[in-house]
């Protein structure tokens, strides 16, 4: 049996966007060839790993740099997925419902990738920011959790709590 081809269907706004991208990640960073570049975010978000495109292309230059550095730095071009549990910051938010079981224990968990979670301080508060309630009490029940990282869980807890009640 052969292998599975990798997909390089994207939408002509999606390969628009992916060109804006590729256009300033050139201007930020010394890229050797921008089509291998297009073909890697293409390859990234085709394969597993949906981008939100608009959000990638306006993010803060750290922000930014991160997700092409580390999209380059991970992508496996013979099967279009991430490797080393490399999450963009970029990467579409998956609702609970979508979520699989597995992942509801830990909502760090990526989606995309099982058996993988998002590791370090930094991309776990970012993804606090992103979270819906049911998301914060999970990551508020999980053992060990950092307590910068609580700290943010339970602000998030309160501002979406106080957001639900002015809505009533």
């Amino acid at each position: 049996m052969g292998a599975k081809q990798i997909s390089f269907k994207v939408t002509t706004d999606e390969a628009r966007l992916i060109g804006k991208i590729v256009s300033r990640a050139c201007a930020m960073i010394a890229v050797e060839d921008q089509t291998s570049l297009i073909m890697d975010i293409t390859t990234c978000h085709a394969n597993g790993c949906k981008l939100d495109l608009q959000k990638f292309l306006a993010f803060p230059s750290f922000d930014f740099l991160h997700d092409v550095c580390g999209i380059i730095r991970h992508i496996n071009r013979r099967t279009g997925k991430l490797l080393h549990c490399f999450d963009p910051r970029c990467s579409m938010p998956l609702g609970v419902a979508q979520v699989p079981d597995v992942a509801l224990g830990n909502p760090f968990a990526v989606a995309s990738m099982p058996g993988c979670i998002t590791a370090g301080v930094e991309d776990r508060l970012y993804r606090v920011k992103q979270f819906n309630a049911p998301q914060i009490r999970a990551a508020l029940a999980l053992p060990n959790l950092e307590k910068t990282v609580r700290i943010a869980c339970e602000r998030r807890l309160r501002k979406l709590t106080k957001e639900s009640e002015a809505a009533r």
